[in-house]
């Protein structure tokens, strides 16, 4: 009786066979995502844009800290 060996260069695909391979597939990946967003955004009042917005408070609050407070020279400090 032998022992099966696996050799993971016998399997190895090129980088556009994998992207196509995603691009196939890619409906399993997007439609469980967006029901997800839909059902869990349904009642709110700004729904998906919801996601969006929220992170703003977090990124202006510091940005106003330390360009006003702190007199940051940097130009285009929110960015960062």
């Amino acid at each position: 009786m032998t022992t099966p060996i696996y050799d993971s260069d016998e399997h190895r695909h090129s980088l556009w066979a994998e992207a196509r391979e995603l691009w196939r597939y890619r409906d399993l990946l997007v439609v469980p995502v967006t029901r997800n967003i839909k059902t869990r955004f349904k009642r709110s009042a700004l729904g998906v844009a919801w996601t969006m917005l929220n992170p703003l408070p977090a990124m202006l609050a510091p940005a106003l800290v330390f360009s006003a407070l702190f007199e940051s020279r940097v130009p285009h400090y929110p960015v960062y």
